[in-house]
Formats: structure tokens, C-alpha cells, sequence
């Protein structure tokens, strides 16, 4: 269509769709089966935790050891809801044997439930480089958190620096650097991820109540996405954190309202258990230039 003269047209805003550990609202989270449901329909990014083990494993895990309400042991036990059974010393043959599927989720009343385990990161990304994916869409970018906490290490996880070396050397070793954002809660597991200099982006998770200045104030350098729970954010923290050249991908939205509301305060991404809903609601809200 031809546009009027000294007219310029309007290119959609490019709205980043992440799937919460894959599509938990509809398959078991951080599952194969749950990544290939998202890149199946169509969504920017996946979304994964991953925990270094002992052996140096990089396995896709929101919680560093099994979560009894998903999760049973090796030989099909049941878990004990408080002496955790850390992943960290495990081999990967017997955390191969966990089923964390079968039963659902007790929050996710639509999960479908199927027997499954928790993947390594390179089973995922050869899963979905094989996998069903619309045409016409780049190829799968991944948001990789890289769980730490500094208190148990040792028990759950190795140093921060080591973490985030194995981590990035797997990245670049499987070809997805360029697409590729490391996020983590963990300032130190940053710092080294942005010390490497490797290529990938990264993204500051934050839950607790502070304002975007005081959160990227923690780190020595500005992250390329500031990623908070949604409740923390408003129009104005998001055009701060704009003013500043950061990104805005807040987590963990399933509400259609609050999609819409965020989607027209300006933020460029939305990170969401329900990503099919979420590609839904982003395709109804106008054009912005």
C-alpha cells in the first residue's frame, strides 16, 4: 500500500514471548516436552533453569535438588517434602531415572501429565533444533537462569565462577551463544558471566522491593534486561529503565489483564507459564511505533 507523502510507516514493536520453563500451565516444566510445546507455537524465547552437579553436569532444573510435589526418586519412591534430595552429587544416570511429570503440578490443574525427566542442556537444544517450529520464525532463542545460592555451596552447587564458566562453555559449545540471554538472581554468577565476555546477553532477575535505579545499582556493570517480578513494575520504572538503554522482560505473567496492561506500559517482553495465552493477548494489543 502506497502512504501518503512525508508519511513513514509504523513497524509492529517487536514483543519478546518467553515460555516459563517451557509451557508449565499445559506440560511439566523445564521438560522436553513442555520446550518442544512452546517452540511449537510460536513463542521468541525459552525460558530454563539449569544447576551445575558436582560431576559437572548442566541439567534443566528450577530447584536444585527433587521437588516432591513433582518428582519421585530414582527407583519411583516417594519424596520426602523436608529432607531434600539434592541433585548436586547425583549422577546424571539416576537423575535420568526421576520421573517429574507423570504426576502434574498440584498449582497447574491443566498440566498434562506424562512421564518425564529432567533434561541436560544439550538434550533440550538438539530437542528443539529438531522439533516443529512456525515458518517464517527466527530461530529459538533461549533465557538461561543459572540457579546459585552462596550459602549452600557445596551442598547444592558449585562457586558462583564455576557455575557460570561450565554454563557459558556449553553455550558456545552447543552454537547458541548469539541467541542466548543468561539471567540469574545472583549477582555473583553474573559478574562472572559478564567478566567472560563470551557474547550472551544478560538479564537481572529481581523479586524483591526495590526501584529499577537501586536494583542495577547491586552490579558493577548495566545488564542488557532488567527482569523483575511483575507486581514491582509501573510505567515509570519501565521508562527509567529505558532512559538507561535496558530491556524489560518481567516475570512470571498469566493473567490476561495484567499481560495487556504491562504490554501497553512499553515492556519488551513477557515471561509467562501460559505462553500460548500470552502470544494471544500480544497479537490483540495495538501497534505502537
Amino acid at each position: 500500500m502506497m502512504l501518503p507523502t512525508g508519511c513513514t510507516e509504523i513497524q509492529p514493536r517487536f514483543l519478546d514471548i518467553q515460555g516459563h520453563r517451557g509451557a508449565r500451565a499445559v506440560r511439566p516444566e523445564n521438560s522436553i516436552p513442555g520446550f518442544l510445546y512452546a517452540a511449537g507455537i510460536g513463542v521468541t524465547t525459552l525460558e530454563l533453569d539449569v544447576i551445575v552437579t558436582a560431576a559437572k553436569d548442566i541439567v534443566v532444573s528450577h530447584e536444585p535438588w527433587l521437588n516432591p510435589d513433582i518428582c519421585t526418586g530414582p527407583d519411583g519412591e516417594a519424596l520426602s517434602s523436608t529432607a531434600r534430595r539434592s541433585l548436586y552429587p547425583m549422577q546424571l544416570a539416576d537423575i535420568r531415572q526421576c520421573d517429574c511429570g507423570r504426576h502434574g503440578h498440584p498449582r497447574f490443574p491443566n498440566q498434562q501429565r506424562m512421564l518425564t525427566h529432567k533434561p541436560t542442556l544439550a538434550e533440550v537444544v538438539a530437542a528443539v533444533a529438531d522439533g516443529e517450529r512456525p515458518e517464517g520464525l527466527p530461530p529459538m532463542a533461549f533465557n538461561i537462569e543459572i540457579k546459585h545460592d552462596a550459602a549452600e555451596v557445596g551442598v547444592h552447587f558449585p562457586e558462583a565462577g564455576v557455575a557460570a564458566s561450565l554454563v557459558l562453555a556449553e553455550i558456545q559449545r552447543l552454537g547458541i551463544t548469539d541467541r542466548t540471554t543468561v539471567q540469574s538472581f545472583s549477582a555473583e554468577v553474573l559478574e562472572a558471566v559478564h567478566a567472560a565476555q563470551v557474547g550472551v546477553r544478560t538479564a537481572w532477575l529481581m523479586e524483591g522491593e526495590r526501584t529499577v535505579n537501586e536494583a542495577l545499582s547491586l552490579l558493577s556493570f548495566r545488564p542488557d534486561i532488567y527482569s523483575p517480578h511483575h507486581v514491582l513494575l509501573s510505567p515509570e520504572e519501565i521508562a527509567a529503565a529505558h532512559q538507561l538503554g535496558v530491556a524489560v522482560v518481567p516475570w512470571t505473567v498469566n493473567d490476561p489483564q495484567r499481560m495487556a496492561e504491562l504490554i501497553g506500559w512499553g515492556v519488551d517482553g513477557l515471561i509467562s507459564d501460559d505462553p500460548g495465552l500470552a502470544l494471544q493477548v500480544s497479537q490483540t494489543q495495538p501497534e505502537t511505533p
